[in-house]
């Protein structure tokens, strides 16, 4: 017991590097109505906001590239640390307060989030499999904790002072990165066993340390031997298969605009004219869904991977449902001045969805799906092709909003993600509670 307790605590520490990244969501969902406000001197142009929210996914894709190379060669907890530069010097910049600043600001934000696959891929080296789920469900509840602050800040701090604070959390996070110890898979590819005994012996209790090394070390042997390249992730069928599943996954919710809505939702809240703060709203909204996804950490271990997607689509396919009606009302000049609750609500169950649900499935699956001598290859691509969708979709959905109205673009995105869960629900298979050894043997036997 006392082992899973000290993996609780580690994957809480790691997870510090998500204060940031968390906040730079939280920022972007309030400066969004700021920067196009009449009121802001600046009064960035739509088109000029939608370039500084789709620079993040963009530089993302090359901070994929590099972490790939970083992870397997300075290790996870050094690549973790690492991630953190270009975020401290993200809000240097924005306090220039012009929209080039905003901009190189957001590229850095980019560079880091690449490297958000290495804490997946740490939390599934560190955590048992039993509590797999659980630990990266920690990271869940972190980010969205780390939004609060700022989305309360927002209703009294201006965007350049606000930039000025949010400095802080990244190099707390460098401190606590330091006091976590190295995945034992590394330090076993790299030959050191006396470290990954040592690492072992912070994760594990003293009877197991043993047992748990020599299984460790036979995995790790059985795939150094069969080498490391990218061709290697498209010959073995079963993790083609797995790579397959993955990227449908990533392909339908971004295309559904569970991540891009989450980005607007300041915007779509200040719109309907509700009487409280649109950042003040949000955080409302957070600190539900905070309480929610700690009640559903108890339970990810005993639902499954299936159960949980079915469950976390509920709350997402209802507020599609009720934001397209009602924009469709309101766009077509219908009195809806009984039902400005109903933006508030749209954002709360996209939210419960996304951090209760979708993304936790997400950072599971990654650290689930791949044999170890391609992991780094396959998450890179993931990320590479998560953030090139992201793009894409954020310039469309400012786009098609404009052209289109909120009504239509919510009602296609319903559409999208009734279609891709339903395909999702039915090729994915069921990992809950397998070793790693034991999951690549289910993804190979769809073939046999």
């Amino acid at each position: 017991m006392k082992a899973v307790y000290s993996q609780y605590l580690i994957a809480l520490a790691a997870s510090s590097v998500l204060i940031p990244y968390g906040q730079s969501t939280a920022w972007l969902m309030v400066a969004i109505p700021a920067l196009q406000s009449k009121q802001n001197t600046l009064n960035f142009t739509s088109d000029q906001v939608g370039w500084i929210a789709s620079t993040t996914p963009i530089f993302t894709i090359v901070g994929s590239i590099i972490s790939k190379y970083f992870m397997d060669v300075i290790g996870r907890r050094n690549s973790l640390i690492l991630s953190m530069l270009p975020l401290t010097c993200n809000y240097i910049l924005m306090r220039l307060n012009t929209f080039e600043g905003f901009i190189v600001g957001r590229a850095l934000v980019g560079l880091s989030l690449g490297f958000s696959p290495v804490l997946s891929l740490y939390f599934g080296e560190i955590a048992s499999d039993k509590i797999r789920g659980r630990v990266n469900f920690v990271a869940s509840i972190v980010r969205s904790v780390s939004t609060v602050p700022v989305l309360l800040a927002s209703s009294f701090l201006d965007l350049h002072t606000l930039n000025f604070y949010l400095l802080v959390p990244s190099i707390i996070a460098v401190l606590l990165l330091y006091m976590i110890p190295e995945s034992p898979y590394f330090y076993l590819m790299k030959g050191d066993y006396r470290r990954a005994e040592r690492a072992l012996e912070c994760i594990r209790d003293a009877r197991e340390v043993s047992k748990d090394l020599v299984s460790i070390q036979h995995y790790v042997d059985a795939k150094i031997e069969c080498g490391s390249s990218f061709e290697l992730l498209w010959k073995n069928r079963g993790t083609t298969r797995a790579f397959a599943i993955h990227l449908w996954l990533l392909i339908y919710l971004q295309f559904s605009g569970t991540s891009v809505i989450k980005n607007y939702a300041g915007f779509l809240l200040e719109n309907v004219g509700s009487p409280l703060d649109a950042g003040v709203e949000i955080a409302i909204t957070m600190v539900i869904t905070i309480i929610i996804c700690c009640i559903a950490a108890l339970f990810v271990d005993n639902l499954g991977r299936r159960s949980m997607l079915f469950l976390a689509s509920i709350p997402i396919i209802i507020a599609m449902l009720i934001a397209s009606v009602f924009y469709f009302l309101q766009e077509t000049n219908h009195d809806v001045s009984h039902f400005l609750w109903i933006p508030w609500l749209t954002v709360l169950l996209i939210n419960v969805s996304k951090y209760a649900g979708l993304q936790p499935l997400e950072h599971i699956l990654m650290s689930e799906y791949y044999p170890l001598n391609i992991k780094a290859t396959a998450m890179c691509l993931i990320h590479m092709a998560e953030a090139l969708m992201e793009t894409i979709v954020v310039k469309l959905f400012q786009e098609s909003t404009d052209f289109m109205g909120f009504g239509s673009v919510f009602l296609i995105c319903l559409f999208v993600y009734i279609i891709g869960t339903a395909v999702m629900y039915f090729v994915m298979p069921e990992t809950n509670n397998l070793s790693f050894a034991e999951i690549e043997t289910v993804f190979e036997q769809q073939f046999k």
